[in-house]
């Protein structure tokens, strides 16, 4: 019994041992990470609002949008087939997600709008996984996992230089009278512009996450709560449909029925009508 109980505590001690040494590490390399962004290693969007950013050695690009936008988008091109790349920073981690495609249907819930909200599903067709530092102006991302779906570079490293602006040059305007919003396009993947909240004027912006017109909408922080100012919180998704001389945008379901994660979209209508106005 005596050498049980012995054996038991060796090995509660050696546990205990393991898991402070697991706990330093994480530590150590959490101060490191810090100590490395402090000094311009690690930067976010907000240090690079509204730029586009080109890969090397692979046909591959993302934009970096303002206001602190954590989702960068982008493309990838293999062949003659273009994939959607959604991108998100953590600490030192990169990781891209590629999608294909999105596949729009109609909801079968029922509420009482005057019409029903979309499903917006997007076709994951890859991933990669990569830890990232930004030196002599090169973002540079060290390739720790992939799943080999669509990838097909062998090196272990890709690197990013910045290109410049997305664009200067607004492309075309548009007006919601039911939201008293508008938005300017700055490319087909961007619009941004002003809803009136509460007789408060707020910045927005539409990012297109999905490849099929399928589009990510943020809503400024500072006046609508008291969050950060500059930078953005989630506000709406909605799926896009082209017209002459207007825009029908649909409610995406996930908003209807994700109040907690979309608490500051309050109508409970799904469809709005975009009318093109002069670029003055």
């Amino acid at each position: 019994m005596k050498l049980i109980c012995k054996i038991s505590a060796s090995l509660l001690l050696i546990i205990s041992l393991v898991l402070n040494l697991f706990s330093c590490a994480k530590i150590c390399k959490t101060n490191k990470y810090f100590k490395l962004k402090e000094a311009g290693y690690y930067p976010d969007t907000s240090d690079f609002p509204d730029t586009k950013w080109v890969c090397r050695e692979v046909d591959m690009y993302f934009y970096m949008f303002d206001y602190g936008e954590s989702t960068m988008i982008g493309e990838y091109t293999v062949g003659d087939k273009n994939y959607r790349v959604d991108i998100e920073i953590h600490n030192a981690d990169m990781s891209f997600d590629f999608y294909s495609r999105t596949n729009i249907s109609m909801s079968t819930s029922k509420n009482d709008s005057f019409s029903e909200p979309v499903i917006c599903e997007r076709e994951e067709a890859g991933f990669l996984a990569t830890e990232y530092i930004y030196e002599n102006d090169i973002i540079t991302c060290k390739i720790r996992n992939t799943d080999q779906n669509i990838w097909n570079y062998e090196g272990d490293t890709i690197t990013f230089e910045k290109a410049g602006a997305i664009s200067i040059n607004p492309i075309s305007k548009w007006y919601c009278e039911a939201l008293d919003m508008y938005l300017i396009k700055y490319d087909d993947v961007y619009y941004k512009g002003e809803i009136v909240v509460d007789n408060i004027i707020n910045y927005v912006h539409a990012i297109e996450i999905g490849n099929s017109k399928y589009y990510k909408f943020s809503i400024e922080n500072g006046k609508i709560n008291n969050l950060k100012e500059k930078t953005v919180s989630p506000f709406v998704n909605m799926f896009f449909e082209q017209g002459e001389n207007k825009i029908i945008a649909t409610v995406t379901e996930e908003c209807t029925t994700n109040r907690l994660a979309y608490e500051y979209w309050k109508t409970d209508e799904t469809t709005f009508e975009f009318v093109e106005q002069p670029l003055i």
